[in-house]
C-alpha cells in the first residue's frame, strides 16, 4: 500500500458523527496511539499511555487470592496530568456512570511534520438528556463546524450489533442525515466500532443501516465501511494504569493491526475525496432553524387573520413567502429534510417521564418533551401543506433571507437566535487542543528517493 504524509494535505479536516455511548472519543484515542507507536508491542513498551480525551471504564481481574475484583480505569478527569500538555481542561464526562460522556463539541489537531490533522469530536446523538438536548448539540456541532472552510471526511460510527430497526437506531441514524447537506453524502463513511466481537465484520447492524439508507439513496458497499475494534487500546490502559493484563496479547496485536490497516484505507478514501464546503451544510442548518421559529407566528397570526391590523396582515405575507423559500431551500438541499422517527422518539421518552412523575419525580422533564414534540408536530404539519413550487434561493439569497427577518415589527425578535447563530460561527477561538505534535516522526526512516519524505510523521506500516 503506499500512503505518504506528502499525500495528506496541509490541513485535514474529518466530522465525528455517532449515538451516544458508540465509542467516538476511544476512536480518537487509539487512532493518535497508530499515529505515535510503530506497533502494538511499541505501545505496550513505551513508559506512558498516549491519549487525547479524558476515559474511564472497569475491568473484573484476578487477585493474588484468586478472586475477581473490580478496576477502575480512569484518566483525565481531575488532578491527572496529560502525557503532553500537563493539566486537563475537562471536556469529558465520566461515561461509565450513564452520562453521555463528550458534553460539547472539540476539535482535536494533530501536527505530524507540516501537516495537520483535525478529529472533529462531537455530542452523540440520543443524548441521555433528551431529543431537546440533542437539537441543542447539533446546534453546538454546526457553530463549530462553521468557523472551517472544508471538511474531507464524515465518519459516522456505528456499533456492529444493532440487530433491531427501532425507534432509536432510526432516529440516530436519521438525525444525522437531516442535518447533512446532500453535498456531503460523497464525503460520508460508516465505521464500525468494537469488532472484534463480529470477526471484524459489520455485524448485524450492517442489514438495517443498508435498509434505512436506501430510502436516501445513499449505497453501503466496502468503500464507504470500515471496521475498527479499540480493544487494543483498552488493553494499554488496563496494564499502565493498573498493571493488569487485559486479554491475551495475540488478539489484542492482530486488533490493533487490523484497525491500523481500516484506518489507513479510511484516510486513503478521504484524501481521493473532493472536499465538503462547510458552508453549504452551516447555511441548511440556520435554515432548519429559521423553519421552527417561523411556524409558530404564522399559526398564531392565520387563528387571527380576521380581526388583525393591516401591518400584522403583511407581516403575515412576509412570514409565508420566508418560510416557503425555505421550505423549497430544504427540499433542494438536504439529505433528509424531516426526521418522523423524532416523534416517535419523543413519545417514548414522555412516556418514560410520565411514569416517573408518577412515582413523584419532577415534572421537568415531561414538560419540556411534550413542549419540544408541540414543535415537531407543527413543523412537520407545516413542511406537508407548504407551497413548494418555488424557484429554489441559492445560499447567499437565503442567508439574505433570513438576515431580513428580525426587523419585522411583530415577529422579528424570533429570528435574532437564529441571526446570532450565523454570527457565533465568525467568532469562535481557541477551539483547537493540540495534543500529539511531530506524531511518530521518529519511527518513519527517511527514502531519500523519494520527494518530501523527510516530513514523514507516520510510522513504517503508514509509508510503505
Amino acid at each position: 500500500m503506499s500512503f505518504r504524509i506528502r499525500d495528506i494535505p496541509v490541513e485535514t479536516n474529518i466530522l465525528i458523527l455517532g449515538r451516544t455511548g458508540v465509542g467516538k472519543s476511544t476512536w480518537i484515542n487509539t487512532f493518535i496511539n497508530y499515529l505515535s507507536y510503530s506497533s502494538f508491542d511499541a505501545a505496550l513498551q513505551a513508559k506512558t499511555l498516549s491519549w487525547a480525551i479524558p476515559f474511564a471504564f472497569s475491568i473484573h481481574a484476578l487477585n493474588q487470592r484468586n478472586n475477581y475484583e473490580r478496576k477502575n480505569v480512569r484518566v483525565g478527569f481531575s488532578d491527572q496530568l496529560h502525557p503532553s500538555r500537563g493539566s486537563v481542561a475537562v471536556e469529558e464526562s465520566d461515561g461509565s456512570t450513564g452520562t453521555s460522556a463528550t458534553p460539547r463539541t472539540v476539535v482535536h489537531r494533530i501536527e505530524m511534520a507540516k501537516r495537520v490533522i483535525r478529529l472533529i469530536d462531537t455530542p452523540g446523538i440520543g443524548d441521555t438528556r433528551g431529543a431537546d438536548q440533542d437539537r441543542k448539540n447539533m446546534n453546538d456541532i454546526m457553530r463549530v463546524l462553521g468557523s472551517y472552510k472544508i471538511i474531507h471526511g464524515i465518519l459516522i460510527l456505528l456499533k456492529p450489533n444493532e440487530q433491531r430497526f427501532d425507534v432509536m437506531f432510526r432516529f440516530c441514524i436519521q438525525e444525522l442525515l437531516t442535518h447533512l447537506h446532500r453535498d456531503a453524502a460523497k464525503n460520508i463513511a460508516f465505521g464500525f466500532t468494537n469488532c472484534r466481537s463480529s470477526n471484524y465484520a459489520p455485524g448485524d447492524t450492517f442489514g438495517p443501516l443498508k435498509a434505512l439508507l436506501e430510502r436516501y439513496n445513499i449505497r453501503l458497499g466496502k468503500g464507504v465501511v470500515y471496521c475498527f475494534d479499540s480493544e487494543s487500546f483498552r488493553c494499554l490502559a488496563a496494564h499502565k494504569e493498573c498493571g493488569v493484563s487485559l486479554g491475551d496479547l495475540n488478539e489484542n496485536r492482530k486488533s490493533w493491526n487490523h484497525s491500523v490497516k481500516e484506518t489507513t484505507r479510511l484516510l486513503e478514501h478521504f484524501l481521493n475525496l473532493t472536499p465538503h464546503p462547510v458552508r453549504d451544510t452551516v447555511t441548511l442548518c440556520e435554515v432548519r432553524r429559521g423553519i421552527e421559529c417561523v411556524v409558530e407566528p404564522i399559526a398564531v397570526i392565520t387563528e387571527r387573520v380576521k380581526d388583525a391590523a393591516p401591518d400584522l396582515k403583511r407581516e403575515l405575507d412576509v412570514l409565508q413567502n420566508a418560510a416557503a423559500q425555505m421550505n423549497v431551500f430544504l427540499k433542494h438541499n438536504a439529505l433528509l429534510t424531516f426526521n418522523d422517527a423524532k416523534l416517535e422518539y419523543l413519545d417514548l421518552q414522555i412516556t418514560d417521564e410520565r411514569s416517573k412523575v408518577s412515582l413523584g419525580g419532577s415534572r421537568d422533564k415531561l414538560d419540556s418533551f411534550t413542549m419540544y414534540l408541540e414543535r415537531c408536530l407543527l413543523v412537520k404539519r407545516f413542511k406537508e401543506h407548504m407551497d413548494d413550487e418555488k424557484k429554489p434561493l441559492n445560499n447567499d439569497q437565503i442567508k439574505e433571507l433570513i438576515r431580513t427577518l428580525p426587523s419585522l415589527n411583530h415577529y422579528g425578535k424570533c429570528f435574532v437566535d437564529v441571526r446570532q447563530g450565523i454570527a457565533e460561527t465568525k467568532t469562535i477561538v481557541n477551539l483547537e487542543q493540540t495534543y500529539v505534535r511531530d506524531a511518530a516522526s521518529h519511527l518513519s526512516p527517511w527514502n531519500p528517493n523519494a520527494r518530501d519524505d523527510r516530513d514523514t510523521g507516520l510510522p513504517q506500516y503508514w509509508v510503505d
